[in-house]
């Protein structure tokens, strides 16, 4: 969704705050929640940021401000002109008692981001005087140790319990591309192209840094099956992700999310599998192999971005090298990356190979010798079976005749 689109609907939630309406889906009725006056100095100050520019406020924190507004004249009722010591103090109470609809509390960051926004309308409105009461604090980053993260096994255990082409390639394009989830939804079909090598390339036409490209390998089949099985493929400008039902229409980046977490539950993840988490644990995978600088590209990080020095910390890259050096420990062979697929012998297509993947995905041929010749040998031992039937065996010696005629 572009910037313009996102900032035209947060403008609209403000101004429904002052309206009573009610919602047609649940029927539910929803009265004014605030003045017109709040309304109108609120647009004020969205005016206001935009004409900063980006230079000084990027875009998406101008959305997430007006967030901020719009939440805090959902849950008060305090006029903005005459905002007062009292009202900052019943704002600050309401953000550690606040239960959302989900009946889930706010987390450190969001308190403190949203003690910021305020912070920043209240110099706008020259109210210095308050700004000692909203003392905002980062909340310490909770780290996810190595355990926490998805791994590439748990990826492909998901991948197994969906029962959509859809759905398998939508995990394996979330994990393998590590991009954000806005960014995945919003791919058209000619969006992904597959090379002769027969690895897809997906673009991805909006996010932080603007369009980037990224190359796939282990996803590629999946994403190939997909689209070969897409109600729209025909048409190359119809939305990457969209429901299977007869209304086809742009599938929701939180019903993907939604999907995701009942197959986590089915599968018995018990890891956090929310679309950010599979960014996180792939951008922690990726630090064991890539530079911070191609990082910072394949993951659409500003070039000035601290995130890759993160992510190598967590991955414990640096220090391991380290470690070893110091002892003199040379590695007789690299580990073999998990994620790495084998690639059929007869179609090239990439597979991923375990115990239970022996067989290409798509034309069926054995992933290795031992697979196609116990594959051979099965049809051969069934072909046998077949002709001790006479009638069968009659049929076979007359079709074999004919064809020597």
């Amino acid at each position: 969704m572009s910037y313009v689109v996102e900032l035209k609907n947060a403008r609209a939630r403000l101004k429904r705050l002052g309206t009573e309406y009610t919602i047609t889906s649940t029927g539910r009725f929803v009265p004014i929640l605030t003045t017109d006056s709040n309304i109108e100095i609120a647009d004020g100050y969205i005016n206001y940021l935009v004409r900063q520019g980006e230079d000084v406020i990027k875009k998406t924190s101008i959305c997430n401000m007006i967030d901020s507004m719009v939440f805090l004249l959902t849950n008060t009722d305090f006029e903005l002109s005459s905002i007062s010591e009292s009202d900052i103090d019943d704002y600050l109470t309401m953000l550690e008692t606040y239960i959302s609809n989900r009946g889930k509390p706010l987390s450190e960051k969001s308190k403190a981001t949203r003690k910021m926004h305020l912070r920043d309308f209240l110099k706008y409105m020259k109210k210095d005087e308050l700004l000692s009461m909203l003392k905002v604090r980062n909340p310490r980053s909770q780290r996810k140790l190595p355990e926490n993260l998805l791994t590439i096994e748990d990826v492909y255990t998901l991948i197994e319990h969906e029962s959509t082409a859809r759905d398998r390639a939508f995990i394996a394009t979330l994990y393998e591309s590590g991009a954000r989830i806005g960014e995945i939804m919003s791919c058209l079909i000619y969006h992904v192209e597959f090379d002769s090598e027969g690895l897809a390339h997906i673009q991805f036409p909006s996010g932080k840094t603007g369009s980037r490209r990224v190359k796939l390998v282990m996803a590629a089949s999946y994403l190939r099956q997909w689209i070969d099985a897409h109600p729209l493929k025909d048409d190359p400008n119809a939305a990457l992700w969209v429901s299977l039902d007869k209304n086809i229409k742009p599938i929701k980046k939180q019903a993907m999310s939604d999907k995701i977490k009942r197959v986590a539950k089915k599968a018995g993840i018990k890891k956090p599998v929310n679309p950010h988490h599979f960014r996180h644990s792939r951008a922690t995978h990726l630090a064991n192999h890539l530079t911070e600088q191609q990082m910072k590209q394949h993951l659409g990080w500003t070039p000035g971005s601290n995130m890759p020095e993160i992510y190598v910390h967590l991955s414990g890259r640096d220090t391991d090298n380290a470690i070893d050096a110091m002892y003199g420990i040379k590695k007789l062979e690299e580990q073999v990356d998990p994620s790495k697929p084998v690639r059929c012998p007869r179609c090239k297509e990439y597979n991923k190979k375990d115990k239970k993947h022996r067989f290409c995905i798509k034309c069926g041929y054995g992933l290795d010798e031992k697979a196609q010749q116990e594959k051979d040998n099965t049809i051969d031992e069934m072909i046998s079976i077949i002709l001790k039937s006479p009638e069968i065996h009659e049929l076979y010696e007359r079709k074999k005749a004919e064809l020597k005629q």
